[in-house]
């Protein structure tokens, strides 16, 4: 608890979350939910949970916003690819680190998963905030088939 009060980019997004009248404990929630997740080791790890945090909630932002004109479906992709990246990133440091990074994974989440699009999306049904506000407006989690998705099983990206 005290790594996220003190965690300086936390802190800069708590602010943010603040002035823009949104619900900090909401983000506070989530960010808890990542790091008990992944349970960083150290610094860079850490970082990496704050950038997946920071994702999913630029991704709740999106779905709250109002529709128009496919504005919310580009923001929730944009999202969606941040969020991708920072998991890529993320697991490059788990396998760095030697950690039976994917059973783990796997285990808290009771699932399996090829791709970091498949990653995602098990992780967001265990995020209450992204779960609950995708139900209220009516945007559910999917897993789309896009190019230049990373298999995760690829030994060339090195995710094995």
């Amino acid at each position: 608890m005290n790594a996220l009060k003190h965690d300086p980019l936390s802190i800069v997004l708590t602010e943010m979350i603040r002035f823009g009248g949104e619900d900090v404990r909401e983000y506070r929630k989530m960010h808890r939910q990542l790091i008990a997740l992944f349970l960083p080791q150290d610094l860079h790890q850490s970082a990496c949970v704050t950038e997946l945090a920071e994702g999913w909630w630029q991704k709740v932002r999106a779905l709250r916003a109002p529709a128009w004109e496919g504005f919310r479906r580009d923001r929730v992709h944009e999202a969606e690819e941040r969020i991708e990246q920072g998991l890529a990133s993320l697991i490059d440091l788990l396998r760095l680190d030697s950690r039976k990074w994917r059973y783990d994974l796997e285990v808290a989440l009771g699932g399996f998963f090829n791709s970091l699009a498949e990653l995602r999306i098990l992780i967001e049904t265990h995020l209450e905030v992204v779960n609950q506000t995708a139900q209220e407006f009516d945007a559910p989690v999917e897993l789309g088939a896009k190019e230049g998705h990373y298999i995760i099983g690829d030994t060339n990206r090195g995710y094995v």
